[in-house]
């Protein structure tokens, strides 16, 4: 099995929740996205404080927005507190 399809096989095995769910994107082999290789997070588990850090111009205001949205469609009430540094 070559990498790319052993990629996608762990990432959707791992990221397959039952029920109702939002996508957090594709899995990165490398520096290649994955398409195939979709993280999908269950509702259910959307009831826990999360942080987003990481390097400049990686996604992490983008991030949030993307999963409030999701959050929105779904109708589940969210609480969102963005911090800069000062």
């Amino acid at each position: 099995m070559k990498n790319n399809e052993l990629f996608i096989e762990r990432i959707t095995s791992s990221y397959r929740p039952k029920g109702a769910f939002i996508n957090l994107g594709s899995g990165i082999l490398g520096k290649e996205i994955i398409a195939l290789a979709q993280v999908n997070l269950a509702l259910k588990r959307m009831n826990r404080h999360d942080l987003i850090a990481s390097a400049t111009d990686t996604g992490k205001t983008r991030t949030p927005q993307l999963i409030a949205e999701q959050l929105s469609d779904e109708t589940v009430t969210i609480f969102v507190e963005c911090e800069r540094p000062s």
